[in-house]
């Protein structure tokens, strides 16, 4: 996956699946891109790179989620 867009868009559905539906979120933004200096078992590997995207409700922070810039695999972080 090259673009924030598309990033944006996985973490909207990982969202939307995990919160059972869809829910009211005003926005989707990739924040940040990093490369990671850990493994995580069964989401990545030491060197690889995440999107760092934030999902925002009416009124907070909703989610905080992990797009594998390679695999597409999404990792939450909050909630």
């Amino acid at each position: 996956m090259s673009t924030e867009d598309q990033a944006e868009k996985l973490a909207s559905e990982a969202y939307f699946k995990r919160m059972g539906g869809k829910r009211a979120i005003q926005t989707a933004k990739v924040v940040s891109i990093h490369r990671l200096d850990v493994e995580i078992k069964g989401f990545s590997r030491k060197g690889d790179r995440v999107w760092e995207v934030r999902i925002y409700g009416a009124r907070d922070l909703s989610a905080l989620i992990w797009v594998h810039s390679e695999t597409a695999a999404t990792k939450f972080l909050v909630p």
